[in-house]
């Protein structure tokens, strides 16, 4: 994504490229098997941590291993934290949490769903990469809450997002949209060894909101259609061209920004989403899970992106 390479452009990342270029040549008797000296730089911080943290996890012996110190190991997790943060989120450059806007507008949906069709489902599960966990943080503002959201989570991690009620419900009686809230819990690692904690979203000070603040909050982010994804980007060809079009001006301009009624449609959507609102049931989650399964053979993604990038290798999600 072009967002995401002008990171390699800017003053930050050359001056990172330039002071930690000792400390990756140091490790090239660990990692000389898979990168070369021209490739052991900050340019592949995350690769080149993923290659050691999974074989100090997998192997029963690493070579030169009494290079990796506990400070060593530390660092190289530091710098891949730095290296994917600035990849997949900057705060006046959005898009570049593409993948935290489409996980934001499934997660808005999902409930939505849920709620509306009366808790028939119950449970919705994901499965995917740690670059969404990190652009939905930025979004989400959780980098205010602690430094550690803006690294890259462990195997297993997951985020859950728990509508709650304090009324009484039944099959027959369902509370009052007023009376729904959303919280947000969290647990880096296995939550079969570390519990899932509760944070505030969006710089609240509340780590429950009201549903009809969550749903706000999430869609000033959330990118869930195609109209939505073109003007993010900015295209205007292909099949953004209708788009682009009721965009230009005059009558089909108004059509593009507002529903029947006059109402804006952003507003009209929270709206929609509170009125459909008519019941939930107990606890009912949107859990979204980070797998640690992966089955990579470095050397292959080495020699693939160094043909396309001629660079050495970039760490993507």
């Amino acid at each position: 994504m072009a967002s995401s390479n002008s990171y390699f452009a800017s003053s930050e990342y050359r001056e990172k490229l330039e002071e930690t270029r000792s400390f990756y040549g140091d490790l090239l008797p660990v990692i000389n098997g898979t990168f070369t000296p021209e490739q052991a730089n900050f340019k592949n911080a995350y690769v080149i941590f993923d290659l050691i943290n999974v074989a100090t996890i997998r192997n029963t012996s690493i070579p030169s291993s009494d290079l990796l110190t506990d400070d060593t190991l530390r660092q190289l997790q530091v710098l891949a934290n730095i290296h994917q943060w600035n990849l997949v989120y900057n705060s006046t450059d959005t898009i570049r949490a593409v993948a935290g806007s489409v996980l934001a507008a499934q997660i808005v949906q999902h409930l939505n769903g849920t709620l509306t069709g009366q808790s028939v489902t119950r449970l919705g599960i994901q499965f995917a990469a740690y670059a969404s966990f990190m652009s939905f943080f930025g979004l989400a503002q959780l980098q205010a809450v602690s430094p550690d959201f803006m690294g890259v989570v462990d195997y297993a991690s997951s985020m859950v997002f728990e509508p709650v009620t304090s009324t009484a419900a039944s099959e027959s009686a369902y509370p009052s949209p007023d009376d729904v809230s959303v919280r947000f819990l969290f647990v880096n690692g296995t939550a079969g060894e570390n519990p899932l904690t509760a944070y505030p979203l969006f710089g609240q000070s509340e780590i429950t909101l009201p549903w009809a603040t969550f749903v706000s909050e999430m869609s000033k982010f959330t990118l869930g259609d195609t109209a939505a994804w073109c003007a993010a980007c900015g295209n205007t060809t292909g099949m953004c061209a209708t788009f682009a079009a009721k965009s230009s001006g005059g009558d089909d301009a108004d059509v593009a920004s507002t529903s029947d009624n006059g109402i804006p449609t952003p507003v009209a959507g929270v709206i929609g989403a509170l009125v459909t609102l008519v019941a939930i049931l107990g606890l009912e989650a949107l859990v979204y899970a980070l797998s640690g399964v992966r089955l990579v053979k470095k050397s292959a993604l080495l020699n693939a992106n160094s043909a396309t990038s001629g660079a050495g290798i970039e760490g993507k999600a």
